[in-house]
């Protein structure tokens, strides 16, 4: 079995890869690739810019855009107050951001 520290250096590896070496290594599929997504809505919420500033600063930690972060959190709390009831959608979790230098 894999330690996470062996997962948590591969994902770094190919964090630093240059596209053109990441593409080399993948093979061309034939077909097309449907996203299955439920189409989303945009929307406009009213936010003080202090909560933006925040949810700013912890998307950057957190490796995802302060927009994403927005609808992570309410995803989260839509899935608590339903429950967890059927159709309440997959659980979130904010994907890795590549390292910049």
């Amino acid at each position: 079995m894999r330690r996470n520290n062996d997962i948590l250096e591969e994902s770094d590896r190919w964090d630093t890869l240059p596209p053109e070496e990441v593409l080399a290594l993948t093979e061309p599929i034939n077909g097309t690739i449907e996203d299955r997504r439920p189409p989303k809505q945009a929307i406009s919420l009213r936010i003080d810019s202090r909560t933006v500033e925040a949810a700013k600063r912890i998307g950057e930690r957190l490796g995802v855009g302060y927009q994403t972060l927005f609808r992570i959190w309410i995803l989260q709390g839509l899935a608590r107050e339903r429950g967890k009831v059927e159709g309440a959608g997959p659980a979130v979790r904010p994907r890795r951001r590549a390292k910049t230098a």
